[in-house]
């Protein structure tokens, strides 16, 4: 079953009528891990936020699709997506400068969870987020003002993630995730997204990323500068080292 589908839609913009991205069509099915590059300000950005209905200015929807089909899970019923879907922006959003990472974390979690240090500690145990430099757990009682623009983006994506696991939630939308991490957290967070999909193998993630440093992409799609979406081809880069048949980087986050 699809869960995200589009057929030959058109991304516009709403003010002017002029298309970002023209006759898009492509689906994410059950356990996908699909690719998104293309030159800066080509509009994947604006596509992600428009599928969510998350772009607005001055009040009003910035762009939005015109001329197609739009599905999410085989109805065009689009309301309330932001409980399907997880959507991790460029731009980090960890608030309250003076709270602890860990207290940041469990506000994340959602309300149905009564226990929430329990969920949180038994999430760290069976994803393995933190890295293995850090098995007393400092990051997590660092104040988020003390944190390097490296380590505040990756706790605003761990943020994000900790709702993988809800039966409702089916795909994750990440822009840009690997902005202010270094190689070793770059071969860390590909680790991660391995091992929430070897965990709930029906989970899909969509990344936008000019760097091809993921393992076992199922589909690759380039927006062109003629506005075209197109499928590519998809090869790992070696340049943040090699990773071992299933897929791991580091063999403490292979599960198997």
């Amino acid at each position: 079953m699809s869960i995200l589908k589009l057929e030959n839609e058109n991304l516009i913009i709403k003010k002017t009528g002029d298309i970002l991205i023209r006759n898009i069509n492509f689906a994410v099915e059950e356990g996908d891990k699909i690719l998104f590059s293309g030159i800066n300000g080509v509009g994947k950005s604006t596509l992600f936020k428009t599928l969510l209905g998350f772009i607005t200015e001055e009040g009003d929807a910035y762009a939005k699709l015109e001329g197609g089909k739009y599905t999410f899970c085989d109805s065009d019923n689009l309301s309330d997506l932001n409980q399907h879907i997880i959507y991790i922006p460029q731009e980090d959003f960890i608030s309250k400068p003076f709270t602890r990472v860990e207290k940041a974390l469990l506000q994340a979690i959602p309300d149905e969870v009564h226990d929430k240090e329990r969920f949180l500690n038994e999430w760290i145990e069976k994803y393995n987020p933190l890295t293995k430099d850090d098995e007393e757990k400092k990051l997590l009682r660092k104040r988020i003002y003390s944190l390097s623009g490296g380590e505040k983006k990756y706790i605003s994506i761990i943020q994000s993630l900790l709702r993988c696991e809800s039966p409702s939630v089916k795909l994750a939308l990440i822009d840009e995730p690997i902005n202010n991490l270094d190689a070793y957290h770059i071969r860390h967070f590909s680790d991660l997204l391995m091992r929430i999909q070897f965990f709930n193998p029906k989970f899909a993630i969509v990344l936008i990323t000019h760097c091809h440093a993921f393992s076992k992409m199922t589909k690759a799609f380039e927006i062109t500068s003629e506005k075209e979406l197109q499928q590519i081809d998809y090869e790992v880069h070696n340049c943040f080292g090699n990773f071992d048949k299933d897929g791991f980087y580091q063999k403490e986050m292979n599960p198997k």
